[in-house]
């Protein structure tokens, strides 16, 4: 039988012939090749959200949020060597080629604040052409989910943020993403109610593993249609504030469609009215009253 050590340094020898580019790639075909995570969160905004483009659409906007995705293992560790500027180990060779080496912190086998905060900016922009995970999901949302009866006019990636990955390059300790997506529409962003369709779905099928799924508001003076809610078996789950289920509830109501119902609230929007500007008159003749008689 082999030594212990005899074994490690067999193993790492191996280890050293692979070539870098295969560290990098591991198993997983490179990071964000899994998507696990905590929430799929969904924040519908009737008017669209501030600061649209025209090109983003001139209706409602949602905004889509997957909350901690896992990066672990060998994606973590390409990640990092990412994040350092280290193109040798990293999947997205032309992702670390961009990491700014103003303050001499690229390439040093450390990943830093500052490294990280660049690396966001950069990889959001290629996250959906480069990442075959990312782009499926955003495919999924543009033809899945309509507003109004209609697609999607574009799902963008609005924002990466990494948590946990600041250390040694060589670390592969489990780095979270929060990954954000905006999905824009045509429609009347000037209508009083708005129907979303939800198709059928098949997220967990193709690797999308997530515990929460949630519906919300973006914008104050509107609430969802609890009782408007199709099929009636989703209506259980279903609030003024919202939508809240688990995964397979949501992925399974939705086989045979799911529509939600948003209105404006009663009241949102509208003046005072004439009784409560009386309510206010009559204190302010009390008050002149009490005052002149001290």
């Amino acid at each position: 039988m082999l030594s212990l050590n005899r074994t490690f340094a067999l193993s790492v020898a191996l280890f050293l012939l692979v070539p870098a580019s295969a560290h990098a790639q591991g198993d997983g075909g490179g990071w964000l090749s899994e998507f696990k995570f905590d929430q799929l969160r969904f924040v519908f905004w009737p008017g669209g959200v501030e600061n649209r483009q025209d090109s983003d659409g001139k209706g409602s906007a949602i905004i889509v949020q997957a909350d901690k995705v896992a990066i672990t293992e060998w994606d973590a560790l390409d990640v990092r060597h990412c994040i350092d500027g280290d193109d040798t180990w990293c999947s997205y060779p032309e992702v670390a080629q961009l990491c700014p080496n103003s303050a001499n912190t690229c390439r040093n086998g450390q990943v830093e604040v500052g490294e990280i905060q660049s690396f966001q900016t950069i990889a959001q922009v290629v996250l959906r052409s480069k990442i075959e995970k990312v782009d499926q999901l955003a495919d999924t949302l543009e033809t899945n989910i309509t507003v109004g009866g209609l697609q999607a006019k574009s799902v963008k990636i609005m924002k990466l943020v990494i948590h946990g990955a600041e250390g040694v390059v060589d670390s592969n300790e489990t780095i979270f993403a929060d990954v954000e997506a905006k999905a824009t529409y045509e429609n009347d962003k000037d209508a009083t109610s708005h129907v979303i369709h939800i198709g059928e779905l098949k997220l967990k099928d193709d690797g999308f593993i997530y515990k929460q799924a949630i519906w919300k508001i973006g914008p104050s003076g509107w609430k969802y249609d609890a009782g408007a809610t199709a099929p009636d078996a989703g209506k259980k789950f279903m609030s003024d504030a919202g939508y809240f289920s688990s995964q397979d509830q949501f992925e399974q109501l939705s086989v045979g469609g799911v529509d939600l119902h948003i209105v404006k609230a009663e009241g949102a929007g509208r003046s005072p009215g004439v009784a409560p500007v009386l309510v206010l008159a009559v204190l302010v003749a009390v008050v002149l009253v009490v005052n002149r008689r001290k």
